[in-house]
């Protein structure tokens, strides 16, 4: 029984990236581009590029803003998995992942809190140029800071895995 919390908690670790990635390459690389696509093909709205965008923003803006909410708990879980293994983590690597962590958690809470609310405020008043300067800083941090930071957080928790027991191996010498 004493294995059951480590265990569950690298189960936690492991899935709360996985659909922290998952997602970031499902949106940036399936939804979005199928969305524009797939509009882009229906000729019948080639008249109205204002529905056009109204379609494409409630496609992938819904699906980023449901995306949004999984981060934000997806992060959350990795800051509890972390703490539940921060005694079995050597200090370094548990430094990091939770430094990595904490930026990561920033983040999400500023795309969902700040850059988020006011796309959707450039996109409702029509500023579609303040709308695409704000796109661009959410793919920004999406991608260009989140995901790798998700990565080294995946690299970071295999050294951790692969790694001796600082608790196991201390209380071994006590033996």
């Amino acid at each position: 029984m004493t294995n059951a919390v480590p265990i569950f908690a690298r189960w936690l670790f492991a899935v709360s990236l996985a659909v922290w990635l998952g997602g970031l390459l499902g949106i940036g690389a399936i939804v979005a581009p199928v969305t524009a696509h797939f509009l882009q093909s229906q000729h019948g709205l080639d008249a109205d590029p204002l529905r056009k965008a109204a379609l494409l923003s409630a496609i992938v803006g819904g699906s980023l803003r449901v995306f949004n909410i999984v981060c934000a708990a997806c992060a959350v879980l990795l800051l509890a998995s972390q703490a539940l293994l921060w005694r079995r983590t050597p200090r370094r690597i548990a430094g990091w992942s939770l430094a990595i962590t904490v930026l990561l958690t920033a983040s999400v809470f500023v795309l969902a809190l700040a850059l988020f609310p006011l796309m959707d405020a450039a996109q409702s008043a029509g500023q579609m140029n303040t709308f695409d300067l704000l796109h661009k800083r959410y793919e920004a941090v999406s991608t260009g800071f989140q995901f790798p930071l998700l990565l080294v957080l995946a690299l970071l928790g295999g050294a951790r895995d692969s790694s001796p027991d600082p608790e196991r191996d201390s209380a071994s010498l006590l033996l």
